[in-house]
């Protein structure tokens, strides 16, 4: 194998810790033992590991890009998708088309196992060689909404030091324990033609990590706190949930929480949108792409949030 060359495998749960010593190299990133199990491995057998991983001359973690399995549905028809993600590669082996390679690798692998249609948010860096050279389509552009709220930052203060933080946190884990859903809540009706089934196993490994789930004043909530309160989806709980009602919620829900600052990035036809558009001015988002593997997976309208993608 000369210097520029490498060796492609699909992961295994044994060559996991390869992959958070990539991640910590090349991005400084550091999860939790179990963490890239649970995202990778949840799915049944043959969909587990749907990711490959790319090893030097010196068997050294090189480059990783991975898919995760999706449910998707599409009227009454529901089919395989994957999610296009976590894409890196070690600076020392960057520009030499260990990327492309990667995924084009790993688009075959998924398309062998049924899948359909692929999704994806990437950055700067990767979206434009997913376009240019791979020929991902921009699907549509989730909209940046912002919401200041007038309650006191508790959350600011309460988190600059770490001894605060524990404390903190420790009392918002305690506050929110009886609004925790038991199960995942299914997408809403009216504009949405097509989505991202949560299934039960999604939904615990979503659980795992940072992510909340709550019932607050006749609406779902799905955030987590990053920099004040990161929401990825909202949706009614009940028939009292009105858009024109939001504002009064999600003030209410800052005050509890000690939160300022609200921002999300939504569909901009999307149930989300329309209650966020009440509180705050829309702006530039993050770019959806999609690829669709099968003709079936070019028709027909598709909705997605950060809470149908990983990026949440």
């Amino acid at each position: 194998m000369s210097e520029d060359s490498f060796s492609i495998v699909r992961l295994t749960e044994e060559l996991l810790p390869k992959v958070h010593a990539l991640f910590a190299e090349a991005r400084n990133l550091h999860f939790p033992e179990g963490y890239f199990l649970r995202k990778y491995g949840s799915n049944p057998p043959h969909l587990r590991f749907v990711c490959l991983l790319a090893l030097d001359q010196n068997r050294a973690p090189a480059g990783f890009v991975a898919i995760v399995a999706r449910p998707l549905k599409l009227g009454d028809n529901t089919f395989l998708g994957g999610e296009f993600l976590d894409v890196v590669t070690h600076p020392k082996h960057r520009g030499k088309g260990l990327f492309v390679q990667l995924s084009q690798q790993v688009v075959a692998l998924g398309q062998s196992l049924g899948m359909e249609l692929l999704f994806s948010t990437p950055n700067d860096q990767s979206g434009p060689i997913m376009v240019h050279k791979l020929g991902w389509k921009l699907h549509e552009t989730l909209v940046r909404f912002e919401y200041l709220s007038p309650s006191p930052d508790w959350y600011r203060y309460a988190t600059r030091f770490a001894w605060t933080r524990g404390v903190y946190f420790n009392q918002i884990e305690h506050r929110l324990k009886p609004y925790l859903l038991p199960n995942a809540y299914p997408k809403g009706a009216g504009n949405q033609k097509g989505g991202v089934v949560w299934d039960s196993v999604f939904f615990k490994s979503k659980q795992t990590e940072k992510n909340r789930f709550i019932r607050f004043e006749d609406w779902h909530w799905w955030f987590r706190f990053d920099g004040g309160l990161f929401v990825a989806d909202v949706r009614p709980a009940t028939e009292r949930a009105r858009s024109e009602n939001f504002p009064a919620a999600l003030r209410s829900l800052t005050r509890s929480l000690g939160i300022k600052r609200v921002f999300g990035y939504f569909p901009k036809d999307s149930y989300a949108a329309s209650c966020f558009a009440q509180v705050a001015d829309p702006n530039p988002g993050v770019g959806l792409y999609i690829y669709p593997l099968t003709e079936r997976a070019t028709k027909g309208a598709w909705e997605f949030s950060l809470a149908d993608c990983d990026s949440f």
